[in-house]
């Protein structure tokens, strides 16, 4: 077998290649996390924060019919404040004088700092990600969930509008179910999905349209599941667009398919828990104007300064804190959850 020798400058060019295709399993997009954290708004001083919804009419119209009318001047507060506290969770990165003496020079493979870098903040994303959609994570416990399947404190729920009983931020949705601010949508496309899939998205698209006076949903932006995202490919192809540029090379805001109007990316999504499918979501729209990280300004995603452990190791840590939140729209025009939908059960075609 023929060998043959690189020198120093060569063995860096190709240790660079190598460091950036080794860098790629960790660069998998969570376009759900990406999008909370590229619209995430500062956290003002304090651990217990207040947020208003607006849940009924201040007051009521009254029939007059007599020339000396008796009326009623009653009327009420049209905000309730709800409450919320912050998460806070750290990672560290541990950097070893042993290993660094090792790979350091002109021809190291790969520039371990940078690596456990950037496997620490992917992991951190793909933690909250998963959090938001799925609940159940440990480290960001104490971060609330757009899943309201499996916790009765989640945002979206898998029942219709006006039946919804989860509590949020303090505030129960059914106290306040006859304004649909307090509402998302839903449809339930049960198992005959290749017959109530598009009835079920033009459904939602004309309540949204309803509800929010024909206004460009700008705000809402949906995720699909595998399965959807299948179904979409094979049985309603006509209706499914693609945008320029694949899922690798989208930036947030954009897509990469349009279905019936809704923009989507594929991304996994609760499956009514561990044991039952009855309510596997398919299809989901959040209107990241209402739902949105509130984040500490000096707290997250920041690395601490490295401190020496002992002679041979130091260590920094990556902090994340603040709270995903449901507020009232960034435009002020509606309520908190009516931009918000969820298809469950479009998964049989």
């Amino acid at each position: 077998m023929a060998s043959f020798t690189l020198t120093d400058e060569e063995a860096s060019v190709l240790g660079i290649r190598f460091s950036q295709k080794f860098a790629n399993p960790q660069d998998t997009p969570y376009p759900v996390a990406e999008r909370l954290i590229a619209g995430a708004q500062d956290l003002e001083a304090g651990r217990l924060f207040t947020t208003n919804w607006q849940v009924r009419r201040h007051s009521e119209p009254q029939r007059i019919t007599s020339d000396f009318p008796a009326i009623t001047y009653s009327g009420q507060a049209q905000f309730v404040p709800g409450s919320y506290g912050t998460f806070y969770v750290v990672q560290p990165i541990l950097m070893s004088r042993k290993r660094d003496d090792e790979m350091s020079g002109k021809g190291q493979l790969i520039d371990y700092q940078e690596a456990a870098i950037k496997d620490v903040m992917m992991h951190l994303r793909s933690n909250l990600q998963q959090q938001a959609l799925f609940g159940d994570v440990t480290a960001f416990a104490d971060m609330a969930t757009i899943n309201g399947t499996d916790y009765n404190t989640g945002f979206v729920e898998h029942r219709a509008s006006g039946s919804q009983t989860n509590t949020v931020h303090g505030l129960s949705k059914s106290t306040y179910a006859t304004l649909l601010g307090t509402q998302n949508q839903f449809y339930d496309c049960s198992s005959a999905a290749s017959a109530h899939i598009q009835r079920g998205l033009a459904q939602i698209g004309s309540r949204l349209r309803r509800i929010h006076g024909n206004r460009d949903l700008k705000n809402t932006f949906c995720y699909a599941s595998e399965k959807f995202d299948e179904f979409a490919r094979r049985i309603v192809i006509p209706q499914r667009q693609y945008l320029p540029g694949g899922s690798q090379d989208i930036g947030v805001g954009q897509a990469a398919a349009v279905i019936d109007g809704f923009k989507y990316d594929n991304v996994l999504l609760p499956s009514a828990g561990a044991t039952s499918a009855a309510n596997k979501w398919s299809f989901l729209g959040v209107d990241h104007g209402s739902i949105k990280l509130k984040k500490r300004s000096k707290a997250f995603f920041t690395m601490t300064p490295y401190m020496q452990l002992n002679p041979l190791v130091s260590v920094s840590v990556v902090i994340v804190a603040g709270q995903l939140v449901c507020e009232v729209s960034s435009d002020g025009q509606y309520g908190p959850l009516s931009g918000c939908f969820l298809l469950t059960n479009a998964e049989v075609f």
